[in-house]
């Protein structure tokens, strides 16, 4: 459990509660990928404010690799810290699996997210087998071993 400067607490969801996966769903405009995420290894983490989920975010095994998957905060909750302590919180868990490399994506546009990323220390990957463009996804990556940044740890 991690608390942000506002006193929103992190937590890694173990037990789901009953009403747990449509109140996180929820945050989500389309959560139809969710369910597939959860065919895969899998670990989530939400933000509470109180008794009310105001951030979410998932860490999946997918295709040889770890992913730091979809990271939401409900509008009035951002700017306050939440995406940075949901980012620290999952790159802290891969650490404790003994995860050497986590990836994400993200399209060039989605600069808050990239901003959290690459903050916490993710370097930005493009390949010519991609064919990456200004507009298409990019691949982050982050050596856990190096995730030293001291607003993180």
């Amino acid at each position: 459990m991690e608390a942000t400067k506002n006193k929103t607490i992190i937590n890694h969801i173990t037990v789901e509660p009953n009403n747990w996966k449509n109140e996180f769903t929820a945050l989500y405009p389309d959560p139809s990928f969710i369910e597939k995420v959860l065919s895969y290894p899998h670990a989530h983490f939400a933000a509470y404010n109180g008794e009310k989920i105001v951030g979410h975010a998932i860490i999946h095994y997918i295709e040889n690799k770890w992913v730091l998957g979809s990271i939401v905060v409900k509008p009035e909750f951002r700017q306050q810290g939440i995406g940075k302590a949901l980012t620290k919180v999952r790159i802290d868990y891969a650490k404790k699996l003994g995860i050497r490399k986590l990836w994400y994506h993200s399209k060039n546009d989605n600069l808050m997210a990239i901003c959290c990323h690459v903050g916490s220390g993710f370097k930005k990957i493009c390949s010519h087998e991609t064919n990456c463009t200004s507009t298409t996804a990019h691949w982050y990556y982050i050596e856990t071993s190096t995730a030293l940044n001291p607003e993180l740890n």
